[in-house]
């Protein structure tokens, strides 16, 4: 990003700052290239993916599977839902057997009518097997027994049934978590687990296990580890592990037609063993949450940190919420995350309580925080010379915060910048200090520094159409603010020698005084600029303009670029908070 976008935004800062005292307020010229520094990008507005935010949300009705961890998780293709069963109670430590379904935010025990369920257990390995057409469950820890299961179950038509195939994984396929998965691109499940030497790779469909003599390189054979089916890449992902002690993996692994790889990725979750990862198909990524290591000292150490795994890549993410980990015993999340598809997000059932939680990558819509940061749309135009930018917006309703000291804006403008200073198109919603409803008006700036108060009364939804012109021959500005609703029209101009702008901007918001709450979204149209002659829209500039959020010194806080393709419109949609 060039400086001059953030002088842009800085400079408006400067100036709705002072049109609370004054309409004549002064042009703030753009800071030079040495004065801004840019930040890493925020939680909001990571590479590859700024144009999404992720968020978990706690879902949690009034009622749900009691506190457990090592709870066996799949979703249910054929029935819809997301089907829960066993694991162990975290305060009595009693190993369960009941069953539960998920769908659309209710959970329903369903233990009474699932027939003969299978022994109680925890931590056994879950999944939808597309081949046969039911949920299969393998294995788990009995503590009645003391022993690793090896025994094989279908959930079909809301009923369990014990199968019994010729062979199975066994003792050393014992699993801690998820560590199967359906593989789509074989048609079968995948099974991978043991311990050292012993770990081995197995197959299922139609109701028989077989071993598989793998090429490549198996990952390691780890306790705890975390697999999946990334249909983005056609594989499974195989990661991390425990072995013991402090020996933890973050080992990535990749399973396709009967080859082990490992995956090279150029940044890693930390070693890691019982965490809780899925496929979010609307994200094309696998989705990493939690797990444990206990690399501090002997002292348990649950991780709360989010993933993404994606082109062969992990980024890690920071949603501004996340569900609670289990701290109290050396396992994690220690209950699966599964998609449910029935509902479009990953879902996952809290340890430490009986939380529910889903996570979601959904379209940005970003938050402001009241009296410190401020938005703008902003694009160099590819030439370097400008004589027209325009736009049309809708006058979105604003809320006064009457408990907040002083006055308070919400503007919504356009901007023209370069040699010699900036032109401005200002539409303000000023809200007096104690005010419950806004003033809105309309005010012109110019580079030579001064400024004009429009005669145009506008209204919350009212359509604006705004043009800022430059004739090169004259040296003359122009600003124009017309209300399409009520069929007015202001306009000022004025000459500013030297001016050469050189850069566009769509700007919404204002920090460094008080930040009034946008309503609704702001939706600008027909926004494009003129450039040596040449009229050039949205789309046209997707790969040189960006959605820049900055604090009122010009620090970059967030980066998304949700606007490529968008044609000549566009939404930022906020709410102001204090």
């Amino acid at each position: 990003m060039t400086a001059l976008r953030f002088a842009g935004t800085i400079a408006l800062v400067s100036l709705v700052g002072l049109l609370v005292l004054a309409s004549t307020a002064q042009v703030v010229r753009p800071a030079s290239a040495d004065s801004v520094a840019a930040s890493p990008l925020s939680t909001q507005a990571q590479a590859g993916t700024s144009d999404l935010i992720y968020q978990w949300t706690n879902v949690t009705g009034s009622s749900g599977p009691s506190s457990r961890i090592g709870a066996m998780m799949a979703y249910d293709a054929t029935d819809g839902y997301v089907l829960l069963f066993g694991g162990e109670n975290t305060t009595s430590h009693v190993f369960l057997d009941d069953t539960w379904t998920y769908h659309a935010g209710v959970w329903t025990n369903i233990t009474s009518t699932a027939g003969t369920p299978p022994p109680a257990r925890d931590n056994g390995a879950m999944t939808w097997d597309a081949y046969d057409g039911y949920v299969l469950l393998y294995g788990g820890y009995s503590s009645s027994s003391d022993t690793w299961l090896s025994d094989t179950w279908s959930f079909v038509g809301g009923v369990w049934t014990e199968l019994f195939p010729t062979t199975s994984p066994g003792y050393n396929g014992q699993v801690y978590g998820v560590e199967m998965t359906y593989d789509a691109a074989d048609q079968c499940v995948v099974f991978y687990g043991g311990s050292g030497s012993s770990a081995t790779t197995w197959e299922f469909s139609g109701g028989e296990w077989s071993q598989v003599t793998t090429t490549g390189t198996p990952p390691p054979a780890y306790y705890g580890s975390g697999m999946d089916y990334d249909a983005a890449i056609g594989a499974v992902v195989h990661f991390g592990g425990w072995q013991g002690g402090n020996n933890f993996n973050s080992t990535t692994s990749t399973f396709v037609g009967g080859a082990w790889t490992t995956a090279s990725p150029t940044s890693s979750p930390t070693p890691r063993c019982c965490t809780a990862l899925a496929y979010l198909p609307s994200l094309g990524a696998d989705v990493l949450f939690s797990g444990q290591n206990l690399s501090i000292g002997t002292s348990p150490h649950p991780l709360s940190d989010t993933w993404l795994y994606q082109d062969g890549n992990w980024v890690r993410i920071h949603p501004v919420e996340s569900p609670p980990v289990f701290g109290s015993s050396p396992q994690g999340v220690q209950n699966p995350m599964v998609y449910d598809a029935a509902d479009g997000y990953l879902l996952l059932l809290a340890p430490n309580g009986t939380s529910t939680w889903t996570f979601t990558a959904s379209p940005a819509h970003y938050t402001i925080t009241t009296n410190e940061y401020t938005a703008a749309y902003e694009g160099d135009v590819p030439f370097g010379e400008i004589s027209k930018i325009s736009a049309d917006w809708n006058v979105a309703p604003v809320t006064c915060q009457p408990d907040l000291a002083g006055p308070q804006i919400a503007a919504t403008d356009l901007t023209m910048q370069g040699t010699g200073g900036a032109a401005f198109a200002v539409l303000q919603a000023l809200c007096a200090q104690g005010a419950t409803t806004p003033a809105y008006s309309a005010i012109a700036l110019f580079p030579t520094g001064s400024g004009r108060v429009l005669a145009l009364t506008v209204s919350a939804g009212d359509k604006i159409a705004a043009t800022i012109s430059f004739d090169s021959s004259t040296g003359k500005v122009k600003v124009a603010i017309d209300d399409l609703t009520t069929h007015q029209d202001a306009s000022a101009s004025r000459h500013a020698s030297g001016f050469v702008p050189t850069f566009a901007g769509w700007v919404i918001g204002v920090g460094g005084v008080g930040l009034a709450e946008f309503s609704t979204p702001i939706k600008y149209t027909n926004a494009e600029v003129v450039d040596q002659g040449t009229t050039i829209r949205l789309s046209e500039l997707s790969s040189l303009t960006e959605l820049v959020m900055v604090d009122s010194s010009g620090y970059v806080l967030a980066q998304p670029s949700p606007l490529a393709a968008s044609g000549t419109a566009f939404d930022v949609s906020w709410v102001a908070s204090t």
